[in-house]
């Protein structure tokens, strides 16, 4: 999932209580339905902005589409990788998360 401001998004919950014949707006991009058009809005134009971030490749600066885009092609490299440079790339993955990313970059 496409990190906001590097923070884990929260999709808005589908409202349990939805009426036939309510009218609603359905954000595609995250596949989230709101009832009100300016709370829909305020999504689309989030989802546009260069405010996301690639969980996994860490990559800032991206809309949502680009984020999740970059996190499919990261998973799909992932997959093509043998077994045993899996287990070293995600635990540096995890080593680099735990110290932090400025820290790591200064020990470059």
């Amino acid at each position: 999932m496409p990190l906001l401001r590097r923070q884990p998004f929260i999709k808005e919950p589908i409202p349990e209580d939805l009426d036939p014949d309510e009218e609603l707006f359905h954000c595609k991009l995250t596949n989230e339905v709101f009832r009100d058009y300016e709370a829909f809005f305020e999504r689309v134009i989030l989802c546009n902005s260069l405010v996301w971030t690639c969980e996994l490749t860490g990559s800032p600066g991206l809309t949502y589409l680009e984020a999740a885009n970059s996190e499919e092609r990261a998973r799909e490299t992932l997959t093509q990788l043998p077994i045993v440079l899996k287990r070293t790339a995600l635990f540096l993955a995890r080593s680099i998360r735990q110290i932090g990313r400025a820290s790591c970059r200064e020990r470059v």
